[in-house]
């Protein structure tokens, strides 16, 4: 054979390999690693897209934008990611990160807040980064949850909807407001009820139980509430110790701290990874539902945004500590925040001041054995 032959044979090979979807590449791996998706890159369309522009309108804030954000001549700022378009290039770029998953907040059908849902939904390429949904127990009344738990049934009915532990659909349960949400739903067995909806209409559409994770940033809180409410496992949306433009390394050893707290509680675990922490855009300009108290209101808690490679090595360290503990950690998957939380600090997805930086860095570090 000859090193033309060879170098041909070469190029073919590694066109199959990007041609697989980052779901069947993850076997290599045997850990599925999944991001948080915040919707709220929606422009004008709606209030929480025009809170968003204006808290990263400052020209200081200008380098976390999302890559499809638009900027005119006199300095305002659009940030509408709704479209098709953008949508097909987000998912070259999850799949180039190696990601296997998205996790979306999910809000009503009709809100702006799930127009990039829907995009995915229709995209022809959504199969190359599966989907899972997460739900905030906030949002939920027990009066009007059953037609909620037909509709996120549904959803696991589609063939790229990420599953775990031989096909059971993932689903992750938000709760940050343990009391309001406990007076809600008449203490937090009461949640139990929407679980149990959920799982029969899972069911009911022939599908196994979903294997549901509490996301609570306090271990043992987190621990109480799972084994209330009937939730497979725990987990965090996020979490941050309050570092005060403390380097990336102080908040990567409180989250990695995090996981073994979460394993001293007994529970079964997705471990949580961390792109960062810096809320300053919401403290210099206050977002319409938050009551910018406490940590939340000052402008000198934040950490120091990651070095590409500093972030990839915390999400591998992530997946290496999972596949450590297949005991405690029996749905191998990993959560990361986020893909597009840009106003809080928390980004995977590219942006108009580091480019694709960090979607080759990760992407590069999972392709390791």
């Amino acid at each position: 054979m000859t090193i033309r032959h060879i170098l041909v044979l070469l190029a073919s090979l590694l066109i199959a390999v990007l041609s697989i979807p980052a779901s069947d590449r993850a076997a290599t791996r045997s850990v599925v690693v999944g991001a948080i998706r915040w919707d709220a890159w929606h422009g004008d369309a709606g209030e929480v897209g025009r809170a968003m522009q204006k808290s990263l309108s400052p020209k200081h804030w200008h380098g976390r934008l999302p890559f499809f954000a638009e900027m005119a001549k006199d300095g305002a700022v659009t940030i509408a990611g709704d479209t098709d378009a953008v949508m097909t290039r987000e998912l070259a770029y999850a799949q180039a990160a190696g990601l296997d998953y998205w996790a979306f907040c999910a809000y009503g059908t009709n809100d702006p807040m799930s127009r990039a849902l829907n995009r995915y939904l229709a995209n022809p390429a959504r199969d190359q980064v599966r989907f899972c949904m997460i739900g905030d127990v906030s949002h939920w009344r027990p009066d009007t949850f059953a037609p909620e738990a037909a509709r996120f049934a549904d959803l696991m009915t589609r063939p790229n909807y990420q599953t775990v532990l031989n096909g059971r659909p993932l689903f992750y349960l938000l709760n940050l407001s343990l009391e309001s949400n406990e007076t809600t739903w008449a203490k937090a067995g009461g949640v139990r009820k929407a679980v149990t909806s959920l799982r029969a209409a899972t069911r009911a559409r022939g599908l196994p139980e979903p294997y549901c994770v509490a996301l609570v940033p306090w271990p043992d809180k987190a621990k109480a509430f799972a084994d209330a409410s009937g939730c497979d496992a725990i987990s965090a949306y996020a979490v941050q110790a309050g570092g005060q433009g403390a380097p990336y390394a102080d908040l990567t050893a409180y989250v990695e701290d995090f996981w073994q707290r979460s394993l001293a509680t007994g529970a079964q675990i997705v471990p949580l990874a961390m792109t960062g922490w810096d809320r300053r855009p919401r403290v210099e300009r206050p977002v319409f539902w938050e009551q910018n108290q406490g940590w939340g209101a000052e402008i000198g808690r934040f950490y120091q945004p990651p070095k590409p490679a500093e972030l990839a090595q915390h999400i591998r360290k992530a997946v290496a500590w999972t596949r450590s503990h297949p005991t405690n950690a029996e749905a191998q998957t990993v959560i990361i925040y986020a893909w597009n939380e840009h106003d809080e600090g928390g980004w995977l997805c590219p942006t108009l001041g580091e480019g694709d930086a960090r979607v080759k860095a990760l992407g590069s570090a999972l392709a390791k054995p």
